[in-house]
């Protein structure tokens, strides 16, 4: 694993300088920076990771433009073209995997487990991922601060155990709710990526709101579709309509507070349903559990 770590006021980055445009890699690399400006300019490379610390960083596409902030990520695939810019003080740090190592760690997510120990040799073909800011969730979250703590402590062998697991969040969360055989139908990629960002972005007002107090008419605003368009792309691209995954949503958080100790009949108002019963349920059918035996989820 090769580590480049750079600070300072400011630097732009030519195809002349091999360190950051070789390709194919020898090795899965991890690039961290700190700096008020740094642009690289257009090239492709491997699949790659991308965060944020601190600041902001924009990456340009041929057709799109995704701005990623702290809390974010997004995901590159291998052979995009693309350049990059960072114009206020940031902090950057992104990992490029051996496509070795992408293609066994796609196929252990997207392939049975039957498939797997037939042929584990096999690596298939993977869809390109969205190229868009996806939420970081605290599974991410939890192993990009592993990493950066590892690389912090120069912990060698952490780092290794830390950016498979990494990976292996970042794509299971992304295909979570975009999975890669959704709008295939569109043939433009930049297209379908929009879609799928204008979708998220609804999806995390609902998130925000735990579900509660959204409409399909905020929602499509959001989105900035039309409801119709909003209504089928949404339940194209997560298999569920936009109401089903508020439910689903509200409903989690009522698990989250009954495994507090809450009582049912309080937390049936606190989640938007008006008796308890019909709480119950919609609990027990959604999740096959009674209340009795709340879990996080």
């Amino acid at each position: 694993m090769d580590i480049y770590e750079w600070k300072g006021p400011g630097r732009r980055i030519t195809s002349s300088e091999d360190v950051f445009f070789k390709s194919p890699l020898r090795d899965s690399t991890i690039f961290r920076f700190s700096t008020n400006y740094f642009e690289i300019e257009t090239h492709t490379g491997e699949f790659s990771i991308k965060f944020v610390l601190s600041g902001e960083e924009r990456y340009f596409f041929r057709r799109r433009t995704v701005t990623l902030k702290p809390g974010q990520f997004l995901l590159v695939n291998s052979g995009d073209e693309y350049s990059s810019l960072i114009d206020r003080p940031s902090e950057s740090f992104s990992i490029f995997f051996h496509k070795r190592e992408f293609a066994e760690a796609a196929r252990s997510l997207i392939a049975s487990a039957e498939t797997l120990l037939e042929d584990p040799s096999d690596r298939g073909n993977v869809a390109p991922v969205a190229r868009i800011a996806n939420r970081t969730t605290n599974s991410v979250g939890r192993r990009l601060r592993a990493t950066i703590a590892a690389i912090d402590q120069s912990d060698h062998v952490g780092v290794l155990e830390s950016v498979p697991l990494l990976l292996l969040d970042s794509l299971s969360d992304h295909w979570k709710f975009a999975p890669p055989d959704r709008l295939v139908d569109i043939r433009r990629r930049s297209t379908r990526d929009e879609l799928i960002a204008r979708v998220v972005r609804a999806r995390d007002v609902i998130d925000d709101s735990h579900g509660l107090s959204v409409d399909l008419f905020s929602l499509s605003k959001a989105a900035c579709l039309s409801r119709f368009h909003f209504l089928r792309v949404f339940t194209e691209i997560t298999g569920e309509t936009p109401v089903a995954y508020a439910r689903r949503r509200r409903l989690r958080l009522g698990a989250k507070l009954l495994h507090q100790g809450e009582d049912p009949a309080v937390v049936a108002r606190q989640v938007g349903y008006k008796n308890v019963r019909n709480f119950v349920r919609a609990y027990e059918r959604t999740f096959g559990r009674s209340i009795d035996r709340p879990e996080l989820l």
